[in-house]
């Protein structure tokens, strides 16, 4: 039994170094084939790809505009906010860039609440996919959560720079209805 499983090993080891070689050239099973690192045409744009792809990502995020996700023990404070049918209270808050804050926030109502930060076109962004997803969007989001009635979850952020934002609930109906409020980072 030792053995087999020795033997499988090695003949698993020769077959993932010989896919794994980069040649256009086939190798006989088990053998190891090197290659050279002559540049091709490819290569030189290969940086500048990466580097756009990595520009794009980080600005897919658009939480990492505003800031970033902070784990609960690096906040300074904590700010309760209550969410009920359609406000929240407080209605304005104001916070300082690189601050970290813990929102708190307790659902009051009786409907099934978020809480999303992020500035205007952020929210817009948001409102349109929760109308595609017919409200029924995951948050998966670092800058959001949900609550439902009776509940509290909380959210730690820590701000970037000086702007105004604001922090909403886009279930169906309840943005229009008046559940945003500002956050004014100073």
């Amino acid at each position: 039994m030792r053995t087999r499983l020795g033997v499988t090993a090695v003949l698993s080891a020769g077959l993932l170094i010989t896919a794994c070689a980069g040649t256009d050239e086939e190798a006989s099973p088990g053998a190891v084939t090197e290659t050279s690192e002559a540049p091709s045409p490819t290569d030189d744009a290969a940086p500048e790809d990466e580097q756009d792809a990595a520009d794009n990502m980080d600005m897919s995020d658009p939480a990492a505009m505003i800031g970033d996700p902070a784990a609960p023990e690096e906040a300074t404070r904590t700010i309760d906010i209550d969410a009920f049918d359609m406000a929240f209270d407080p209605a304005s808050i104001e916070v300082d860039a690189g601050e970290v804050v813990t929102f708190e926030v307790t659902n009051t109502g009786e409907a099934v609440h978020e809480f999303i930060l992020g500035d205007a076109e952020m929210q817009q962004r948001h409102a349109e996919e929760m109308a595609d997803m017919d409200g029924h969007m995951a948050h998966d989001e670092p800058n959001s959560i949900s609550v439902e009635p009776g509940e509290t979850n909380e959210l730690t952020w820590k701000f970037g720079e000086a702007t105004t934002l604001e922090y909403a609930c886009h279930e169906p109906g309840h943005y229009g209805a008046g559940m945003h409020g500002e956050l004014i980072v100073n």
